[in-house]
Order: structure tokens, then C-alpha cells, then sequence
């Protein structure tokens, strides 16, 4: 018998965000990263994300993620093309001084891996 998958989904487990008490009927679930974001954007005043952007408001847990979200980031680009003086953009990072980072058990469950027969190909 064996067993074939997807590698990319096999790496990631489905995530769900703890923090939706006021509203039990609504479930946050995705791929860790995304639920981590969620909880930074939703559930997280900025001034404790631990990384963020004071232009755009961009939150992240790095500092690389940070320095690279002006690449990607259109809101960062549209506010500072549209300043007359702007800043360097490293200007506008900081860093918490007292951050909050999101933990597993608390703030979000990662689910169980997947079984044969749940998105799995088994072959005989």
C-alpha cells in the first residue's frame, strides 16, 4: 500500500484563531502565518504588535517581514508616494516594547494532520 499527498499541504496544518468569544459561531481557520496575522491585526493594539509600520499600520512577528513589506505592501506605497516630504522607510518601523506574540494553546490550535482519506490519494 501506499500513500500519496500534496507536500505543500502535508507542511501546514489547518489552524484555528481561540480568540472569537464574543461571537462562538465565527471560526478564523488557515495556515499558521495567516492565523498568527489575523490575531496581530484583530485582536492586537499596534502598539503591542511586536513589529509594525507607524505609515501604514503593517504588522508582523520580524523584523525581516517588516523591512520587506514595502516591496509588497500597496497601502505603505500609496501613503508615501502620496506625502510630500517622506521619510526613509525605515523611518517608520518600530519595535514593541512590550509585544504580544501570539501562542499556540492560547490564542490559536493548530488541528490534526490530516488522515488517508481526508485529502490523501491511497493507492493499493
Amino acid at each position: 500500500m501506499s500513500f500519496l499527498y500534496d507536500a505543500a499541504k502535508a507542511k501546514r496544518r489547518a489552524t484555528i484563531c481561540l480568540l472569537y468569544t464574543d461571537a462562538p459561531a465565527y471560526v478564523y481557520m488557515g495556515q499558521k502565518h495567516r492565523v498568527v496575522t489575523q490575531i496581530l491585526v484583530n485582536h492586537v493594539s499596534v502598539s503591542r504588535t511586536p513589529y509594525y509600520c507607524t505609515l501604514c499600520l503593517f504588522r508582523c512577528t520580524n523584523m525581516d517581514t517588516l523591512k520587506q513589506h514595502v516591496n509588497f505592501h500597496k497601502p505603505h506605497q500609496t501613503l508615501k508616494d502620496s506625502l510630500q516630504a517622506a521619510l526613509p522607510d525605515k523611518d517608520y518601523f518600530l519595535i514593541a516594547e512590550s509585544p504580544y506574540f501570539p501562542q499556540a494553546g492560547r490564542d490559536f490550535k493548530l488541528l490534526p494532520r490530516q488522515r488517508p482519506g481526508l485529502g490523501t490519494t491511497v493507492r493499493q
